[in-house]
């Protein structure tokens, strides 16, 4: 215990003489053991050559109490990050689809209800991705059957914000386009309402990883303003061959997606194909150009593929167009 113990000694002739003289012994001992040192110190001076009982001095000690917290709700900070929401995520599952392609896709539902009017975050919701480096992940927030006006966060494992969007999606939907995850882990996915608008409710939020192959980057339909914002392809050599594939979404309204296959030598052969996800209502087509903006071959699909086969007359840079036409 760190000190000598004070020792107090009654005579066991005298014990007899009942228990308050006991408990008087006990309260002085008590009172010397915290600085009333006086009184205890005259009590052992007494001659009682009897029985020897020992009092020590307590450590200091912290005693703690607790209870369950009340609703993680009420633990919410407005305006801030709101840690329960970040640890409750719904886990947003990435499934390759097709099988094989390096596309995988995760969908969700959801709902913000209330809506207060200058707060994005009000009422936010938190979606967990787990991700690896070198990952290319493009998130959207689609709102097809409400007229919530979305408002999107990129976060890493700590919640700290990465990059956000609130419009260059669809009408006034939300999207992060092309962001490549530098590390792996956790990542999180925030929707909130865009800060000046009251309107709750439904959206959906859409991801799309791609891992060994290509990805759009397409904010704003900027691959529909014209063929100066094609997207540039690599194509790598596998044998005689040279190969190219790429994951891209058309969106609602006038969109299109422009690639740049580069310089293409005289008499090769192109063959360009299309595969969609399982659940996808599109109906593809391909348009193939040259340099000068031309069509050279045209196939437009009427099922969920779309393929042209195409010999090269001359040597030219070529672009690949798809184009989509609602069943």
């Amino acid at each position: 215990m760190g000190r000598r113990p004070a020792v107090f000694d009654l005579p066991s002739s005298r014990v007899g003489l009942g228990p308050s003289r006991v408990a008087s012994a006990l309260r002085e001992a008590l009172k010397g053991s915290w600085g009333f040192a006086g009184k205890a110190e005259a009590l052992a001076a007494e001659p009682f050559p009897g029985r020897r009982i020992h009092f020590e001095s307590l450590e200091q000690r912290l005693l703690l109490s607790g209870e369950i917290l009340p609703a993680a709700a009420s633990l919410i900070t407005k305006n801030g990050l709101g840690i329960n929401q970040m640890l409750t995520a719904t886990s947003l599952p990435l499934t390759e689809d097709p099988v094989g392609s390096g596309l995988a896709i995760g969908r969700g539902e959801g709902r913000l209800d209330p809506a207060v009017s200058g707060d994005c975050w009000s009422a936010s919701d938190w979606w967990r991705l787990d991700l690896q480096m070198g990952d290319v992940i493009s998130v959207s927030v689609d709102t097809p059957a409400s007229d919530m006006d979305p408002y999107l966060a990129l976060n890493d494992g700590t919640g700290s914000g990465i990059t956000s969007d609130d419009n260059i999606g669809p009408g006034t939907d939300a999207a992060i386009s092309l962001y490549t995850v530098p590390a792996t882990g956790v990542w999180y996915i925030q929707v909130g309402r865009y800060g000046n608008s009251p309107t709750p409710g439904d959206y959906e939020p859409h991801v799309e990883r791609t891992r060994r192959i290509q990805q759009e980057y397409d904010p704003e339909y900027c691959n529909a303003r014209g063929l100066s914002y094609a997207i540039a392809l690599t194509l790598d050599s596998v044998g005689t061959h040279r190969r190219a594939t790429v994951a891209g979404s058309i969106m609602v309204g006038e969109d299109q997606d422009v690639y740049i296959l580069g310089t293409l030598s005289a008499n090769e052969t192109l063959f360009l194909s299309t595969r969609l996800p399982s659940d996808s209502t599109l109906a593809p087509a391909i348009e193939l150009r040259n340099s000068s903006n031309v069509a050279m071959a045209i196939l437009k699909a009427g099922s969920a593929s779309a393929a042209v086969n195409f010999s090269i007359p001359s040597a030219l840079s070529w672009r690949s167009a798809g184009f989509v036409y609602e069943e």
